[in-house]
């Protein structure tokens, strides 16, 4: 009875056996449950313990697969429970391997679903120490099968709290150790793995899983001081190799399909956490991308056959995190949407996720991938919006699902999950429409802002989620300050960006660091904006120059012409504007290196098209400092070509108004200053009617989808087109004044002069540059004094040149350059001669007319000095002769009251000498009309004819006290060329890199004619991939399987161009007879070329062999010298 009895358990056990083998679990269970009823009070102990460990098992199993929360619970309950009942049968028998082995799986699963909150660690520690103890105790009976099963167990254990402990972020723990014991058992089991009996799918799968866990945990917690994080990951992606190496060569791992998918997937995210954290160039980071993509596809191909919840979640999360690393890389995902989707369903697995750390991990890592495309101002504002809204669903699910997610003790994940929040609420708070809404948004981001700021002030946390805070929250500080609306609060996101980035760059890996150079030039130019501190701008030009050098090293040109761009606007805003010029040139000298690589491709032109903008801006910068210097003739020069330039170039011919309304604008400034006041006027309303147009082109082109900094320049030129237009008018005013001043209408002329100054008022207030604002102002007091001298000119109020004069003197304090200065000061002083002149005039009493002489006489004096040291020559010694002339004329007026005869004849004889004097000094000077009008009053002295004059008709104002000499359009700080994404250019350098190093991504070259018959094969030395990657590609498939695929592809009417396949990419070229199959790492358009070249080669040199080849491909031996010219003699060539 008992050996039947004992047959039937063998046999169900057997089946159940088989069952897990299938991973059907289910039917395992039901198997072992007609066993257990079998041996229901039969007193077969050992046997009725052995299907108790067996269905708690498979209930173990059935849960991580079960696809609803109460199945997963359920199941996992009757694991314990059955666990349990097997202890207590295995105590009583006293087989103690079972006992510690039993107690081991209890308490892992108690901590596994979470059953006792809170004994967390020590659930861990005691599982671990009962794994241990159980392989000890089967290595001594010499069950080495069952001891490396325990083994296993142990090690994920130890991986566990490993993750516990780091999650946690406990000080106390002595991580080197813990991390030492896991790197031992890990060797340990590789080599037992690589020569000892196979495993059971399951365990396989729980040892890879240490692998995966132990990664993420070292790779994202565990402080950077401990130990070298860089080589530790590097060291478990190389033994994770191995074992992949294992299984593809034992054949009794054929069918394992979940460790077979897991072992592709955690290959997969190695690859991509040391392509982001540590690559050192662009191509590496590339490289270990696609890599992570190819691996990934590799597990997609086994997805239908996996059943564990984990898998499938990790799946879909890395499936999300891949496509937005390669998005960021150029590269295109057409289902990017659907990807989206198919996270959020993983990420509401994750109630069926355990063990629930790792979930919780899962959730930060699929958060930080959300984040990275929120932050991305690249992207349209409709996708960041929804991914910043994603972030805060998959936390809120997180908190009420995950309880260490929600609990404080879990510092890392506290700290990532409000980092997390704060981006999500930053990006809502930056693009949402709704007031109500982005105010709600921006108060919660700034209180996680501080909070997150204050934990990283202690400075206990110093790990890779801990340093990847500092980048992406230095994006957030920069949305914060630009949605502050007061100065302080603007300044302080601002600092608080420059220190989150200066911690960035102290790094101890690349890690966004030329992103971070960027964003610092940047941030200190915003702020040296905000607070109009030339110091801090100062820094903005250190910051890029710095960005500069660290791409030029790694030879990232488009990046370096990018950083000179920044540099040429900086330039531009502190008024340096040939440094400006000299910059953009730079910058298209760093594009003319970069484009050497870019010869054959359509970036080619568009990068050339960059370049023409460039150009025309760097003839724009000349023309400011032409302009600046009042050389309007070079300035007009200039903008005509920078206009012509604009207008062939599409893109920017919008620009291309702006620039003609400048050049036109320049041509009014130069009639102006001839003097030529009427044509000056007309020239000044031509420039304003083209400035209302440039407005009008800038309006249309915003009503395209523009980048938000591309809105936010042309918004800014219809400011300045505005403001220009303004100007135009102004300036026109002041020109109709002088004309009618001219024509004698002098109030007319005062008001015009009224409404310039008015309109030149209302200028000041738009500039926020003290420069720039200083010069509108003095400009304001100008048009206000040449106001109050047209009045008194109608009056002859004294105290209107009193007022004119005390204008001219502070424009006089305003103006900076010293030449501005001297002339307004000694306009100041002729205004006040002029005043004394009038005085003069309005008395009798010679004592006060001798009073007022002398006034006249030292305030003409002083003016021609200070004419003189403006360098105002000829208006210098007007004044003189003025005063000179006004002496003559004191002698005059003194022989009127004089009865002495003789003395008369003194003051006439000193008179004349006097108007003799002044009569030189206006002949020199060139003033014609004068001369004749003291020739005149030199002859009434000699034919003795009494001169009745006075001293208003004597101190004529100087022309230089009406001219517009000095007054110039003020340069526009915020009129400034379009910037070049850092982006899009950092994945323009990756290209050139790859299209630059183009021989080192070739593998293998095979000529065809059609039959796919190969004529010739050639192997390249390739640099980036060993023989061993390359023959896990499509060319350890052998020249069969290309042949076939060329059969194939030849025979359709539309050519195939590239197969992809694997991390391999097979280019093809077909020519009339030959077609060539080019095995490289990449798609190049330098590899197209080539492949044409050889091809039309070819068949020119062997046409008569092609047309009559009979199957003897030795007369096409000589191919080889083709190839060895076009692909290995001058690889440097592009």
């Amino acid at each position: 009875m008992a050996e039947d009895i004992q047959a039937q358990i063998s046999k169900l056990m057997q089946g159940a056996e088989k069952a897990e083998g299938d991973n059907n679990w289910n039917a395992a269970i039901a198997l072992l449950k007609q066993a257990e009823e079998i041996l229901l009070n039969k007193n077969l102990k050992q046997d009725e313990g052995n299907v108790f460990y067996r269905l708690a098992r498979n209930h173990h199993l059935a849960g991580d697969s079960a696809k609803t929360k109460e199945e997963v619970s359920e199941n996992y309950k009757l694991a314990i429970a059955f666990y349990k009942k097997a202890l207590n049968i295995f105590e009583e028998l006293k087989i103690a391997e079972k006992k510690f082995a039993i107690s081991g799986f209890i308490d892992l699963l108690t901590y596994i679903f979470g059953f006792d909150v809170g004994n967390e660690t020590s659930l861990l520690e005691s599982a671990k120490n009962h794994f241990k103890d159980a392989k000890i105790m089967y290595q001594q009976n010499g069950n080495l099968h069952d001891s490396f099963k325990m083994e296993i167990m142990e090690t994920r254990t130890l991986t566990l709290l490993i993750g516990e402990l780091t999650a946690r972020f406990d000080q106390d723990v002595d991580y080197k150790k813990i991390i030492a014991e896991f790197d031992a058992l890990v060797l340990d089991m590789i080599e037992q793995l690589a020569k000892k009996p196979k495993l059971s799918d399951y365990y396989l799968h729980r040892f890879l899983t240490c692998m995966g866990y132990c990664f993420h945990y070292i790779g994202t917690y565990v402080p950077n001081d401990i130990i070298n994080i860089e080589q530790q990951l590097t060291d478990i992606l190389n033994r994770n190799q191995k074992i992949i190496n294992i299984i593809d060569s034992t054949r009794s791992y054929d069918t394992y399909f979940e460790s077979k998918f897991y072992v592709c997937l955690i290959h997969s995210s190695f690859n991509l956490i040391l392509g982001a954290y540590y690559a050192k160039t662009q191509f590496e980071i590339k490289k270990l991308y696609k890599s992570a993509r190819n691996w990934h596809k590799q597990a997609e191909e086994l997805l239908p056959k996996n059943q564990f919840n984990t898998s499938n979640s990790t799946f879909y999360i890395l499936k999300f995190s891949i496509s937005i690393s390669m998005i960021i890389l150029g590269y295109s995902s057409s289902d990017f949407k659907h990807v989206v989707q198919i996270l959020i369903n993983a990420i509401n697995s994750m109630t069926l996720f355990c063990p629930k750390p790792m979930a919780a991990h899962m959730i930060v890592a699929s958060c930080i991938a959300f984040s990275v495309g929120a932050l991305d101002e690249s992207s349209i504002k409709i996708q960041r919006m929804e991914l910043a809204k994603r972030i805060l669903e998959i936390i809120d699910f997180g908190e009420k699902e995950i309880p260490m997610f929600a609990d404080p003790n879990y510092k890392q994940y506290n700290f990532m999950k409000s980092l997390k929040l704060c981006v999500a609420n930053a990006v809502l708070g930056d693009l949402v429409e709704d007031k109500d809404e982005q105010s709600k948004y921006l108060q919660k981001a700034t209180e996680l802002f501080k909070k997150v700021t204050d934990i990283a002030q202690e400075g206990t946390i110093n790990n890779q989620a801990f340093f990847m805070y500092f980048y992406y929250f230095s994006l957030i500080g920069v949305i914060l300050a630009k949605n502050s609306k007061e100065i302080n609060e603007q300044r302080k996101y601002y600092e608080m960006t420059i220190n989150l980035l200066e911690h960035t760059l102290a790094m101890p890996f690349d890690f966004h660091r030329y992103d971070s150079l960027f964003l610092l030039g940047k941030t200190y130019y915003d702020l040296g904006k905000l607070l109009t501190d030339e110091g801090i701008l100062k820094k903005s030009y250190l910051a890029y120059t710095k960005a500069i050098e660290f791409c030029k090293k790694r030879g990232f040109y488009f990046l370096v012409g990018s950083g000179y761009v920044q540099l040429a606007q900086l330039e531009d805003r502190l008024g340096n504007f040939l440094s400006a010029a000299e910059n953009y040139q730079n910058a298209i000298s760093s594009f003319d290196q970069a484009l050497l690589v870019f010869t054959f491709t359509n970036l080619g032109k568009k990068i050339e098209k960059t370049k023409k903008y460039l150009s025309a801006w760097k003839l724009i910068e000349i023309a400011k400092s032409y302009h600046a210097q009042e050389d309007h003739a070079n300035a007009r020069l200039n903008y005509d070509q920078a206009s012509a330039i604009l207008q062939k170039i599409r893109e920017y011919r919008f620009e291309s108004t702006f620039y003609n309304a400048w050049s036109e604008l320049e041509n009014a400034e130069e009639l102006s200053k001839a003097s030529n006041h009427q044509k000056a006027a007309k020239a000044y309303d031509s420039s304003k009617t083209l400035f209302q147009e440039a407005v009008d082109n800038f309006n249309k082109y915003l009503k395209k989808r523009l980048p938000p900094s591309d809105e936010e320049r042309i918004s800014n030129l219809i400011k300045v087109a505005r403001i220009r237009d303004q100007y135009c008018m102004a300036r026109q005013h002041i020109e109709t004044a002088r004309v009618e001043s001219i024509r004698g209408n002098h109030i007319l002329s005062a008001e015009l002069y009224n409404k310039a100054g008015f309109m030149f008022e209302n200028m000041c207030e738009v500039y926020k540059i003290k420069r720039e604002k200083k010069e509108l102002s003095a400009i304001y007091f100008l048009c206000k004094a040449w106001e109050h001298m047209a009045k008194a000119e109608n009056e002859q109020k004294p105290s209107l040149y009193a007022t004119a004069s005390n204008l001219f003197e502070k424009a006089s304090g305003i103006f900076t350059k010293s030449r501005m200065k001297k002339l307004s000061l000694g306009n100041s002083l002729y205004c006040s001669a002029l005043e004394s002149g009038s005085l003069f005039d309005k008395t009798s009493d010679l004592d006060e007319k001798i009073k007022y002489y002398k006034k006249i006489k030292m305030n003409l004096r002083e003016s021609a000095k200070n004419y003189q040291l403006g360098g105002f020559v000829p208006d210098a010694q007007w004044a003189l002769a003025t005063s000179t002339v006004f002496d003559g004329i004191w002698q005059l007026i003194q022989v009127d009251t004089e009865v002495d005869f003789t003395k008369k004849s003194q003051y006439l004889s000193m008179a004349k000498k006097y108007l003799d004097t002044a009569l030189k000094i206006f002949e020199e000077a060139g003033y014609e009309q004068k001369k004749h009008e003291i020739t005149k009053y030199l002859e009434m002295i000699d034919t003795e004819k009494a001169i009745l004059t006075s001293a208003l008709d004597v101190i004529e104002k100087p022309a230089i006290s009406e001219s517009s000499i000095g007054i110039v359009a003020p340069s526009c700080p915020i009129e400034i060329s379009s910037s070049l994404s850092i982006g899009e250019m950092q994945k323009t350098d990756m290209e050139a890199e790859s299209e630059q190093n183009w021989f080192k991504r070739i593998h293998h070259l095979y000529l065809f004619v059609p039959g796919g018959v190969c004529i010739y094969d050639h192997p390249f030395e390739s640099e980036a991939m060993d023989d061993e990657s390359v023959s896990a590609s499509l060319v350890s498939a052998g020249l069969e399987g290309i042949s076939m695929m060329i059969q194939e592809v030849t025979k359709k009417e539309t050519k195939v161009k590239i197969v992809e396949q694997e991390d391999m990419t097979i280019l093809l070229e077909h020519g009339k007879e030959v077609t060539a199959a080019l095995i490289t790492e990449e798609n190049l358009e330098t590899l197209k070329t080539k492949m044409k070249q050889l091809i039309n080669e070819l068949e020119e040199a062997f046409q008569t062999e092609l047309e009559t080849f009979d199957g003897d491909i030795t007369v096409f031996s000589k191919a080889e010298k083709f190839v060895q010219k076009i692909f290995v003699e001058s690889p440097v060539t592009a």
